[in-house]
């Protein structure tokens, strides 16, 4: 596999929005907002995590990333090259070259009747066409690269491990030589002792063939291990982004400080229940669960410096508050939530 060098990022996201029309009563739809204005780039051989609680935005986010939704306005580029929002044939198959994804559930991911090497060979045939003895000899070539050897690649999916199968879905994504794969909670249903094993095969690959991840998951420790830059996410928007260690180590953003503290111990979760639907629509969407809400929040924010390459959507950054402590007394006003 080739190593991809470029001057440019190579995915770039500009204003990603999605919105989805559900029906609201007998006659009446309503627009729910799961995207909004979202940029963010990711660099050739980079690991960018996105996280956030469900109904943030970040699955439906990497979904457009790869053509599985369209987007409601925005741009994705995959190095320097626009992705079409209505792809023909042609350019379908050319974005599942460069981009590939692993799910949450290697079960569901694999088909029940085929073999590891079987369904590694699937995607070698469809994208190279190569001859069927070449194509099983790079099969096992990438189950060799993920751990398997020849007794598990002639094993079908009820036959092995999660993690097994897991390293199966890794291996058909690499088949593909993509330039980016997209990792939706890939580790989140494995014990943590496989996951440890996972993370530490993703990065092994990621060294070795200089591919790019985009990480979609709740677990903080699995982003600390995994990414270079991570976005954090509530409510469609990106309130958080930066390096790693920065944003998780000195977190700008009261919902990222939330977030970080709500397990002090490693491998902290972020808790997946919905977000609460009495979040308000306008001004900072995180007012209403907010213990530092003042005046200036009945206005949104923009993305504020909070240090180098740092940023974060609160207004306790132009306080000069960098720590997200609360306004002095005087400042505060009784905000309607």
């Amino acid at each position: 596999m080739r190593l991809f060098v470029s001057e440019s990022p190579l995915l770039e996201v500009h204003g990603l929005s999605k919105r989805f029309r559900v029906r609201s009563g007998t006659d009446r739809s309503a627009t729910i907002v799961a995207v909004e204005d979202l940029d963010f780039a990711l660099e050739h051989g980079g690991a960018l995590a996105i996280v956030g609680e469900s109904g943030s935005g970040k699955t439906t986010t990497a979904r457009m990333v790869i053509g599985l939704e369209v987007p409601s306005a925005g741009s994705i580029r995959l190095d320097g090259r626009p992705l079409e929002s209505s792809p023909s044939r042609r350019e379908r198959r050319r974005r599942a070259r460069e981009i590939q994804i692993v799910f949450q559930n290697p079960y569901l991911s694999l088909d029940p009747r085929q073999s590891a090497s079987e369904a590694v060979e699937e995607i070698v045939r469809f994208h190279f066409g190569l001859a069927p003895s070449a194509a099983r000899d790079r099969a096992l070539e990438m189950l060799t690269w993920v751990g398997l050897g020849p007794k598990e690649a002639q094993a079908r999916p009820r036959q092995l491990s999660g993690g097994q199968c897991q390293r199966i879905a890794i291996a058909r994504a690499l088949a593909a030589e993509p330039r980016l794969v997209v990792l939706d909670e890939a580790v989140s249903a494995l014990d943590v002792s496989v996951q440890a094993q996972i993370l530490n095969l993703l990065g092994d690959l990621r060294v070795r063939t200089g591919i790019a991840y985009l990480f979609i998951s709740h677990d903080l420790g699995v982003v600390r291990q995994i990414a270079d830059d991570v976005v954090v996410m509530y409510r469609g928007r990106a309130v958080e982004r930066g390096r790693v260690e920065e944003v998780l180590d000195r977190p700008a953003h009261p919902y990222t400080q939330k977030l970080v503290s709500s397990i002090p111990q490693p491998g902290v979760v972020i808790p997946s229940a919905p977000v609460a639907r009495e979040d308000p629509d306008d001004g900072c969407r995180f007012r209403a669960r907010c213990p530092f809400v003042f005046d200036r929040c009945l206005d949104e924010p923009g993305l504020i410096a909070a240090g180098p390459g740092h940023e974060a959507r609160c207004w306790l950054l132009a306080t000069g508050q960098s720590d997200a402590s609360p306004p002095a007394e005087s400042d505060i006003a009784e905000v309607r939530i």
